[in-house]
């Protein structure tokens, strides 16, 4: 079952699966799928592919059960998609089921455990990884959060299974709005023309 997919800049496709595969399409090479020689060992929750072309993939690994219970260990992994490896390995608290590239190439990612820290900013060259929470506690998300996305003007969005939106400074964690109105989970958020545009269960 595939569950996260992304475009690289040449029209080939990549996605990850529930298997812990990850896959290049490409209908001009024979055959069209590839599998990445690589794995995250379990899950691929998301990818994402950065300006240099490379592709960015968060799940979880296998090996010794981590804080919450599951048994793997959470992920952010660095591919190099013409030899088909992971290139780097970032470990990182709590789940990441959701990522984004900012424009200077860092990874922006979502959490499914509340008490990790729900966004994250990570950079892939240094392994430097911020935790973003609000000033006070209160502003932060109480559920997990299922999707994030970059901003204009150093701000980021996230959506939360606590039924709201959140627009972030990326760099301080100032909260700068909460935009409230679904009656259920929101599991996709995505920037239009001046507008987020969001989608719950």
């Amino acid at each position: 079952k595939i569950i996260s997919v992304a475009a690289l800049p040449d029209g080939r496709i990549v996605s990850g699966n529930q298997h812990s595969q990850l896959m290049l399409a490409d209908k001009a090479a024979v055959p069209v799928g590839r599998r990445f020689l690589d794995t995250h060992g379990r899950s691929v929750y998301g990818v994402a592919v950065r300006q240099d072309g490379s592709v960015v993939t968060v799940g979880l690994n296998d090996g010794d059960s981590w804080e919450g219970g599951d048994n793997g260990k959470p992920s952010l992994k660095v591919w190099d998609v013409a030899e088909g490896r992971c290139r780097r390995s970032i470990s990182v608290l709590g789940v990441p089921i959701c990522l984004a590239i900012l424009p200077d190439g860092r990874v922006l990612m979502g959490c499914s455990c509340p008490r990790a820290g729900h966004i994250i900013v990570c950079d892939v060259t240094t392994n430097a990884i911020h935790y973003l929470q609000g000033v006070l506690s209160q502003q932060n998300h109480t559920g997990g959060v299922n999707a994030v996305a970059s901003l204009p003007n150093e701000r980021v969005v996230s959506a939360s299974d606590d039924k709201t939106i959140k627009v972030w400074h990326q760099e301080t964690g100032e909260l700068l709005l909460t935009l409230e109105g679904h009656t259920d989970y929101v599991i996709s958020v995505a920037l239009g023309d001046a507008l987020i545009i969001s989608g719950s269960n």
